[in-house]
């Protein structure tokens, strides 16, 4: 019986099926039927290979994005710290020798020479108050610096390094670029 059925399985069936006996299977009235089975794709293990391949760039990919973008957010911080800490400077600088001068006398005068970090707007003397206004990554900020003396004059904001000359006079201090 089984030499018969491997018969009708060679002439019969296409090749495909010949590898698997049970594509004929008998139903309930007992007659021999073709099986439905349905055969999966193959896939082959260079295109698996491929496959995780390309999902393992996507992830790398994904992983560097996000190191960039927090490298790049913590880059503009960084350069705000340094930027606040140069007018902090300054600023100290131009109120410690307008002090100076101040309680030294009226022809008293001194040369100072700061670094005028960039971003800077605006530099503004408003009685006894320094007032710098300079942009940010989050914006435009202002920082008050307060003297002891009253202070007024006019500095150019534009960056890098400026030579001021601060003159007493009777009841106030000039602050002047040479």
């Amino acid at each position: 019986m089984k030499s018969v059925m491997n018969q009708i399985q060679r002439e019969i069936m296409p090749s495909e099926f010949q590898m698997n006996r049970r594509a004929i299977s008998t139903n309930r009235m007992g007659l021999r039927v073709l099986g439905s089975r349905v055969k999966k794709p193959v896939v082959s293990s260079q295109a698996q290979s491929g496959i995780e391949y390309l999902m393992i760039i996507g992830f790398v990919t994904l992983a560097v994005s996000v190191v960039l973008l927090l490298a790049y957010f913590y880059i503009g911080i960084s350069k705000d710290r340094i930027r606040d800490n140069q007018i902090e400077v300054l600023a100290n600088k131009i109120i410690n020798s307008a002090e100076s001068v101040f309680f030294a006398g009226e022809p008293s005068q001194a040369t100072v020479t700061i670094y005028m970090p960039g971003n800077v707007n605006k530099i503004e003397f408003l009685d006894k108050d320094l007032i710098i206004t300079f942009s940010t990554s989050s914006g435009t900020s202002k920082r008050a610096f307060s003297s002891r003396v009253e202070l007024s004059g006019n500095i150019n904001p534009t960056e890098g390094y400026k030579k001021l000359l601060i003159k007493a006079e009777a009841d106030k201090v000039s602050v002047t670029q040479k």
